[in-house]
C-alpha cells in the first residue's frame, strides 16, 4: 500500500503524475497531515495549493486565497524539483489572476506570477527534474539558505572520483 507520509519525494511525484494525466488526487492530498513531512519542499505547497482547487465544488474567494498562500509558501521555501511542478505553479495562477472572484486574489496572483516567472529564468529542464544555473558568486561561495537547506555531507565530485569530506 502506498504511504505518501513515509517517503515525500515518491509521494509528490504520484501527485504530479496524477495531475499532468488529469486525474483526481487521493482525498489525502488535501489534508493538512500529509504536508508535516514536506514542509521544506516547495513542490509539495504547489501540489497542495492545486488538490484545494481541485477540491472545491464552487467558486469561492477563501479557497482561491488559500491557493495563493500555499503557491506564496513554496516560493520563500525554494526553486521546485520536479519539472511538472513548474508548469502546476503557472496554471495555477494563470487560472487565479483570470478568474477569481476577489480583485485583490487576482491582483496578487499576478504579482506572484511575474515573481516566478522571473525566478525561473535560470532553471534548465532535464527530464523530469529542473536544473538550476547560478551566477558565478553564487558557485564560488557554495553557502546555501540555511532556512531551506542543510548540508547532510559534503566533498568534491571529479570524472572518475567522488571524495567525501564530511
Amino acid at each position: 500500500m502506498f504511504q505518501p507520509q513515509k517517503d515525500p519525494w515518491a509521494a509528490i511525484a504520484v501527485g504530479l503524475s496524477a495531475v499532468r494525466a488529469g486525474e483526481r488526487l487521493d482525498d489525502a492530498f488535501a489534508t493538512p497531515w500529509l504536508w508535516s513531512a514536506f514542509d521544506n519542499v516547495s513542490d509539495a505547497y504547489v501540489l497542495w495549493a492545486w488538490a484545494i482547487a481541485a477540491k472545491a465544488e464552487k467558486p469561492s474567494s477563501q479557497i482561491d486565497e488559500r491557493c495563493l498562500q500555499a503557491l506564496k509558501k513554496a516560493r520563500k521555501l525554494g526553486r521546485p524539483y520536479f519539472s511538472a511542478t513548474g508548469e502546476i505553479i503557472g496554471e495555477t495562477l494563470n487560472a487565479l489572476a483570470l478568474s477569481s472572484t476577489s480583485a485583490d486574489v487576482r491582483s496578487q496572483a499576478k504579482s506572484e506570477a511575474r515573481i516566478w516567472s522571473n525566478r525561473g529564468r535560470a532553471k534548465i529542464r532535464n527530464g523530469p527534474f529542473y536544473s538550476w544555473e547560478r551566477s558565478a558568486d553564487n558557485l564560488r561561495s557554495g553557502i546555501l539558505p540555511s532556512e531551506t537547506y542543510s548540508v547532510v555531507v559534503s566533498g568534491h565530485v571529479t570524472t572518475n572520483r567522488i571524495d567525501v569530506a564530511s
